[in-house]
């Protein structure tokens, strides 16, 4: 949902989750650009979104320091860190989903 937010729609989904997600291009080819260069590949960055990105710390098919940076680094270059609602790492978790973190998919959703 990341990339069609960003990079397909021109309008703010009710809500984007990432559960253990890496970013496609070209949302990772806008880390380190110039915020201009970044907005002109992105499709959508209005301040109205809602974000929740959720990783497990043992995750190994997408490392989540890197995986998270990356996140990070496109919020900052399009200038919408402040639509992170929720952004979770659950210690211990791997590349799988558990019911904690269902259930925030449902708090989320439902704007618990």
């Amino acid at each position: 949902t990341g990339y069609m937010q960003l990079a397909k729609l021109d309008y703010a989904l009710a809500g984007v989750i990432v559960m253990d997600g890496f970013p496609l291009p070209p949302l990772n080819d806008m880390i380190g650009a110039d915020h201009d260069a970044a907005k002109a590949n992105a499709t959508y960055y209005g301040q109205d979104m809602n974000w929740m990105i959720w990783w497990g710390s043992r995750d190994t098919i997408f490392p989540v320091e890197e995986s998270l940076a990356q996140w990070n680094g496109i919020f900052d270059v399009l200038e919408i860190s402040d639509t992170m609602a929720i952004e979770h790492i659950e210690q211990g978790q791997t590349h799988s989903l558990i019911e904690t973190e269902l259930n925030a998919v449902g708090d989320f959703i439902r704007s618990d």
